[in-house]
């Protein structure tokens, strides 16, 4: 080979997109996340990806991870464009009350590489105009802690929405765990208010489901047979919006 061949450049996996740290914890840390890296996620803007983090790392404290939630609604729905600053305010607020010794699984870092943060939040931006074409009246259920990724985008599109200012978040292993009163959190844009989701009490009537990527199926269906044993109410694929469909 000649010395005076240009080389091609070698692009590693995630260079291009996420810090030192969050790298090495997907190439050498099986994809574990802790305080370190959530760090680096907000010091480098990647707000998106720290919220999904921090949610994740506060599963054990519903009280904390309520407050968490209720900070940011009450950001997203004041503020109408550039959200930047005062977020990462928030969430740099947030990273000296996250559990010290905690990590979470985060591979799904490597999936939203192959296409892009921005790309991944534009496919959020375009679900959530998608949901309140379909159904403007049905409230959006956002399933599992994958889908607060896309939940600035689903503030941004509903907070204006006149027949639905409500998202609900749902926790799939809540709705498993009969110890748990609750299924995840309703969250009302209007007045800025967050409360439990109580499985015992009725249920949204007329929910479209939200998932970032279905890969056999089986978390959705589950949740659609509780909903159906709790409301009688049969939710049809019309009804569900998925970012990625691996089935």
């Amino acid at each position: 080979m000649s010395k005076n061949k240009e080389r091609k450049p070698v692009t590693n996996l995630y260079t291009n997109i996420y810090p030192e740290s969050v790298r090495y914890a997907l190439k050498y840390k099986q994809g574990q996340m802790g305080n370190e890296e959530v760090e680096s996620l907000v010091l480098s803007g990647k707000i998106n990806e720290a919220i999904y983090f921090i949610c994740k790392l506060l599963e054990d404290d519903i009280g904390l991870q309520s407050i968490f939630i209720l900070e940011l609604t009450i950001i997203l729905t004041r503020i109408e464009d550039n959200i930047h600053k005062e977020v990462i305010s928030t969430l740099k607020n947030w990273l000296n009350k996250l559990p010290k010794d905690k990590t979470v699984k985060g591979n799904k870092l490597a999936q939203i590489n192959r296409g892009g943060s921005e790309l991944w939040q534009e496919k959020f931006a375009n679900l959530a105009q998608k949901s309140i074409k379909v159904d403007g009246s049905a409230t959006p259920h956002l399933l599992a802690y994958a889908t607060m990724l896309g939940f600035a985008e689903f503030i941004k599109a509903y907070k204006n929405n006149p027949e639905c200012q409500e998202i609900a978040i749902i926790v799939p292993e809540w709705i498993e765990d009969d110890d748990r009163a609750y299924i995840g959190y309703r969250i009302d844009l209007n007045n800025n208010k967050v409360t439990l989701y109580d499985k015992d009490l009725p249920l949204i009537n007329n929910p479209h489901f939200i998932d970032d990527t279905v890969k056999t199926g089986a978390t959705l269906e589950k949740i659609q047979q509780f909903w159906q044993v709790k409301t009688g109410e049969i939710i049809d694929n019309g009804r569900i919006f998925v970012v990625t469909n691996l089935t």
